[in-house]
């Protein structure tokens, strides 16, 4: 092998060793990233009794869109749960309020 292919590939291999550096910079990236997004989506659970058709499911989603800062709202009839993002923390009582205020009762964990 003669010096100019030599140093050609310890060019080569020097450059991929940066790639690789650099995609292991990216990929932490995206490993913290990935974990915020983790956080923000903890499913908060309420047990709610009364609920028992489609219009039940829109009341309470509806209540509970009204709240600023509460997300993605999905109401099981057969669990008789509902379960939201709150991602700013919104208050137990608030949403307690609201649910019971569309008119059913939310039952302690």
């Amino acid at each position: 092998m003669d010096e100019l292919t030599k140093e050609v590939k310890v060019q080569v291999e020097a450059e991929k060793g940066e790639a690789r550096e650099r995609s292991g910079v990216a990929d932490a990236a995206l490993e913290t990233e990935s974990e915020k997004e983790g956080e923000e989506q903890m499913a908060t659970v309420f047990k709610v009794k009364g609920m028992s058709c489609q219009h039940c499911v829109m009341s309470v989603t509806k209540a509970l869109n009204q709240l600023e800062g509460i997300k993605n709202v999905q109401v099981d009839l057969q669990q008789g749960e509902v379960r939201f993002e709150n991602p700013n923390a919104v208050p137990s009582d608030r949403i307690k309020k609201a649910i019971e205020d569309a008119g059913y009762e939310v039952i302690p964990a």
